[in-house]
């Protein structure tokens, strides 16, 4: 029974199933439409999934253009983490209740989660490239850029 209850202990551990996910969406791009990158561990295995749809104007509709899986070392998973880490929700939350307000008419929304399966953090910012320093947006943008770069895809396309 002892045995019993130190396997289902380690094997629903928190470090086990946390994750780290990034999905952009373009409210008038074409390309590169929605792109959704979730990071995570399971036992040993280190995975990115990618899924990158674009608008198809034809059909009407979003087909996927990417949708693939890869393996990235403990090593690369441990500094997506640490990344994470940097991000200071206070210091994001302090100019939204500034006088000038953050709203746009166009753009992206970049939505950065971590956690695990039961317990999140969830940061949604609209266009992080648009006045990120005024913002206090510089540990955000910098954890997007590297999320989309170990995805194999390329932050000075899609962040703009």
């Amino acid at each position: 029974m002892m045995l019993l209850f130190f396997i289902l202990q380690n094997g629903f551990s928190q470090s086990a199933f946390f994750e780290v996910k990034l999905d952009i969406h373009h409210s008038l791009r074409i390309n590169d439409n929605r792109i959704h990158i979730c990071i995570y561990r399971r036992d040993t295995l280190f995975i990115v999934e990618v899924i990158d749809s674009s608008y198809n104007k034809s059909i009407g509709k979003e087909q996927v253009k990417i949708d693939t899986t890869h393996y990235i070392d403990k090593e690369q998973y441990d500094r997506i983490i640490e990344s994470v880490k940097t991000i200071n929700p206070n210091d994001i939350c302090q100019n939204l209740l500034t006088e000038k307000t953050w709203i746009g008419n166009d753009g992206y929304m970049c939505k950065l989660s971590c956690g695990t399966y039961l317990n999140q953090i969830v940061m949604d910012i609209w266009s992080p490239t648009s006045d990120t320093k005024e913002r206090n947006l510089q540990p955000f943008l910098a954890v997007c850029k590297e999320i989309l770069s170990l995805a194999g895809l390329n932050p000075k396309k899609i962040l703009k």
